[in-house]
């Protein structure tokens, strides 16, 4: 099993990468900032780029010091496919205000 961390930016910001083949089990997202945040979140094929057609979660909204948890499904991915997530800055808003961590855990299958 694997787990990486990984605080998100305000650019597509890799949180995982697979090697071989691999389930994705869970993903926590925590919003460990006083602000809420907003983040878009890809699943992105091996030789492609994070764009419209791979987003999964679009500007989904995470209250400040709170904490989203993906696990209802498993995301099983091959060799060098990843996932990526971005913040959204409001108008207004600088990223250094916003602190998202991105926590995944995988399995090679």
């Amino acid at each position: 099993m694997a787990i990486k961390s990984t605080v998100v930016t305000d650019t597509e910001t890799l949180i995982y990468q697979s090697r071989d083949c691999s389930a994705v089990t869970t993903i926590y997202f925590c919003n460990a900032s006083e602000n809420d945040v907003f983040f878009n979140v890809h699943v992105v094929p091996a030789g492609s780029q994070a764009n419209f057609t791979n987003l999964i979660y679009t500007q989904l909204l995470l209250p400040c010091r709170d904490t989203y948890v993906l696990d209802t499904e498993k995301i099983i991915l091959e060799n060098n496919d990843a996932i990526y997530a971005r913040v959204i800055v409001p108008t207004g808003s600088v990223i250094g205000d916003l602190v998202l961590i991105a926590t995944v855990s995988a399995i090679t299958v």
